[in-house]
């Protein structure tokens, strides 16, 4: 698991998250990812990292990073019905959570 800082933009506070990176994964090249917006929360509580490694494991689901991002302001980000927070969260997170080949 590794942190990484999510700038302010769009109006929408910073905010810090994780990304888990399955062992296996071979850096630079194309994969699967999963967000989770209950973020930090979830990483550790529901062992969603080993759940994903079972499920590759199985051939369930294919190599996929799972990238961790906790609600700052939950009731604008979750009840406003607009574009704003989607355009924010499918574009600051994702070019600083790049996976690694270490998790």
């Amino acid at each position: 698991m590794r942190g990484f800082q999510i700038p302010a933009a769009m109006g929408f506070s910073g905010r810090g998250g994780n990304v888990y990176t399955p062992a296996g994964y071979v850096a630079n090249t194309p994969v699967a990812f999963m967000v989770f917006h209950d973020g930090t929360s979830l990483a550790g509580s529901e062992n969603i990292p080993v759940v994903i490694d079972n499920l590759i494991f199985e051939k369930k689901i294919p190599m996929m990073v799972a990238i961790f991002i906790p609600p700052v302001d939950r009731s604008r980000e979750y009840d406003t019905v607009n574009v704003n927070f989607s355009q924010y969260i499918t574009t600051m997170p994702f070019p600083r959570s790049r996976p690694s080949t270490s998790s």
